[in-house]
């Protein structure tokens, strides 16, 4: 009896953690989650009088993908685009190769997968718009924001997870980047205004913040490289970014293709047709130069005569070669040939000396 009494005891207490999908709990006693215990991880684990006095919350730790759309983002430029934001997140943070308790805790407590998303959706529309609109840090037109998404990853991952590594100047990070970049990086037209054509203005922010030369900047110059190591190593899914209120950690952040919308984006189309038509009409009218002088220089022709050849061959100008044949009776035949004859005898009589 107490063999079968102990046997039931331990049954009902025995839960199964699933590993497909990999699943993770935190361990309730009396209804109180147990922020000091261990993770439970996938498999059988022991429950006494499961569920009133020891239970459990399981929480699913596949690496989750979620995609936001911002709709109607405008730069300072009036300009209305639309960009999509990719996330790739997994619950929990990880200590030492393990994942806290707390963490699954602080992701519980921010509502589980769909408050987490609701709150990442609200965080990334608004910093994006703000970064948008900014008229120092953000794109000043809808040309300078399609080429911009490495600098908005920078700003959101800012935002969402705190700077990977500290950046100590006042110049914005992505101006930075490319002033202090060998070669440095042209400015764009708004940047220009700004920090000068060759970026002096930078400069002399930089000295003024005791970066006056190579030397004093090699600290900056490293602290930058190791921020665009993180943001690409983000932006490929390498990298691994908490947040630490969410209790989640990013895995991949990154921006998709920027679009133009409205009437303006019927312009952009337009206007990059006529420049992919320009730039093929000038490789043409080359290629008709190059053509022309071997022509000329090879029969001997004038530059309009070697011109029309290749208009000719190019299929521009077209020649045709018309044969008329003309059928005289037999009447009107020996009247030509008596006219032929007495023409013929007087040019003779008229080119004999006296």
């Amino acid at each position: 009896m107490i063999f079968f009494l102990t046997g039931c005891f331990i049954l009902q207490g025995l839960r199964k953690i699933p590993a497909d999908p990999p699943c993770i709990a935190v361990r309730v006693i009396l209804g109180k989650r147990q922020k000091e215990s261990q993770i439970l991880k996938e498999g059988w684990h022991f429950f006494p009088f499961y569920p009133f006095w020891h239970s459990y919350i399981k929480v699913n730790i596949t690496k989750k993908n979620k995609e936001f759309i911002l709709e109607s983002v405008r730069t300072p430029d009036s300009a209305e685009l639309k960009i999509p934001v990719a996330i790739t997140y997994s619950p929990g943070i990880s200590e030492d190769g393990k994942i806290s308790p707390q963490s699954i805790i602080d992701f519980l407590n921010s509502g589980g997968e769909n408050g987490v998303e609701k709150i990442l959706e609200e965080m990334v529309k608004e910093r994006i718009r703000a970064w948008a609109g900014d008229k120092i840090e953000g794109p000043q037109s809808w040309k300078e924001a399609l080429a911009a998404r490495w600098e908005a990853v920078d700003t959101l991952m800012k935002a969402l997870t705190g700077s990977p590594n500290e950046i100590l100047s006042s110049v914005p990070t992505s101006i930075l980047r490319k002033a202090l970049k060998k070669p440095s990086i042209p400015p764009e037209e708004s940047e220009e205004k700004i920090w000068g054509k060759n970026w002096e203005k930078v400069n002399d922010v930089l000295e003024k913040e005791n970066y006056v030369d190579e030397s004093s900047r090699k600290p900056l110059v490293e602290a930058l490289k190791e921020r665009e190591k993180a943001i690409n190593s983000i932006r490929t899914g390498n990298g691994s970014r908490p947040i630490i209120s969410l209790g989640i950690t990013i895995n991949r952040l990154n921006i998709g293709e920027i679009k133009i919308l409205g009437k303006l984006a019927e312009a952009a189309e337009k206007e990059v047709v006529e420049k992919r038509e320009r730039d093929a009409e000038t490789v043409e009218f080359e290629h008709v130069r190059n053509r022309a002088k071997e022509i000329m220089d090879s029969l001997v022709c004038t530059h309009g005569e070697a011109l029309e050849l290749i208009q000719t061959e190019r299929g521009k100008v077209k020649k045709e070669i018309k044969e008329n044949k003309f059928t005289l009776s037999p009447e009107t035949g020996q009247i030509v040939k008596d006219i032929s004859e007495m023409a013929l005898a007087a040019f003779s009589k008229g080119g004999k000396k006296p």
